[in-house]
């Protein structure tokens, strides 16, 4: 009986085992992990892209992206995510946190058109709205709710032309997305 039992314990081990690596996609050296308070996700680079966790730090970017043989200050496209507490306290929505983003970038601009784009189904299951701002730049912002965050994932580019060219990415970046949990410890 008990040689039954390790095998059963053993066998779901591998088998959860299995299931999360597939789920993350851990063997692609492109997935990185993206943390904070209250979320920890992941992202894998899209064919043709590359994941960098070191450039985009100095402005509070852990995780990267843009098109292999580029640079995070040179390529004319590139794109990151990011995560955000909610604010609890207050109930805070999806809605909103959109709202309050789309003001910041009204603050940029004054000529600014905003409209949406089909959404994207993630490996979760949930579709993510998508927003996108053109004015100086082109961007489209990807935006999911989860119980205590709001996670982005972000396509910006100089121009129209690589912009365009970059969306499928883009589709494939925020279909990537899987979202780890939010019980998050870190240790400071």
């Amino acid at each position: 009986m008990r040689t039954i039992l390790f095998c059963l314990l053993f066998l779901y081990s591998v088998i959860g085992a299995s299931i999360s690596a597939q789920a993350i996609d851990t063997t692609r050296a492109n997935t990185g992990i993206l943390f904070g308070d209250h979320h920890a996700f992941s992202l894998t680079a899209p064919q043709g892209w590359a994941l960098d966790n070191e450039s985009g730090l100095s402005q509070g970017l852990h995780a990267v992206f843009y098109p292999e043989g580029g640079s995070w200050e040179n390529s004319p496209a590139v794109m990151y995510g990011n995560g955000f507490d909610k604010d609890t306290s207050s109930h805070e929505s999806l809605q909103k946190f959109i709202t309050d983003d789309s003001s910041k970038f009204r603050g940029y601009s004054s000529r600014l058109m905003i409209s949406e784009l089909p959404s994207v189904k993630n490996k979760n299951g949930n579709n993510f709205k998508i927003l996108q701002y053109f004015s100086d730049n082109y961007e489209a912002v990807a935006y999911i709710e989860e119980t205590e965050s709001f996670s982005i994932v972000v396509l910006t580019a100089r121009d129209k032309e690589s912009y365009e060219k970059s969306l499928p990415a883009f589709n494939d970046l925020v279909a990537s997305y899987w979202f780890i949990t939010g019980a998050v410890d870190i240790q400071k």
